[in-house]
């Protein structure tokens, strides 16, 4: 079930099994730490993620909670400069698509700000994403809902 659970309800149950005696559980935790280093998230199993839809990332040696706030903006500031998705995204939702789809996505449809432009970008790269075929239709759905 390894390869088709969410990455954050591994790091939990990985993070829930850690130094358990009672369990042969290494070999699990080992196939998790993997998985979660393939996905390019936290493996270190120090801290839970705070929701199951958003699991711990690792960024520069630096664990954080889902995708960085201040990159989120300025791939949404290069949207508006350009009219375009970023480059660096699409090389994202096609080398790095699990991550891409599981990490990234939902913290760019979680995103907010209060600046009116940055707004409305956001919801046209959203869309753009979506009408590429880059985005799920149920993660979709959900951003539609909060809007």
């Amino acid at each position: 079930m390894i390869p088709f659970e969410s990455p954050a309800i591994l790091q939990i149950h990985a993070r829930a099994l850690y130094g358990c005696q009672a369990l042969p559980s290494s070999h699990y935790i080992s196939i998790v730490k993997t998985r979660l280093l393939d996905l390019g998230l936290d493996s270190s199993l120090k801290q839970l993620p705070l929701s199951i839809n958003t699991p711990l990332v690792t960024e520069k040696g630096k664990v954080v909670r889902g995708h960085s706030a201040l990159d989120i903006q300025e791939l949404v500031q290069t949207y508006v400069n350009t009219n375009t998705v970023p480059k660096s995204l699409w090389e994202a939702s096609i080398f790095q698509a699990r991550w891409f789809k599981a990490t990234f996505l939902p913290a760019l449809v979680s995103w907010n700000h209060t600046d009116q432009q940055l707004s409305v970008a956001h919801k046209k790269l959203i869309k753009s994403l979506y009408e590429k075929g880059k985005m799920p239709d149920g993660l979709y759905r959900e951003f539609q809902n909060m809007v």
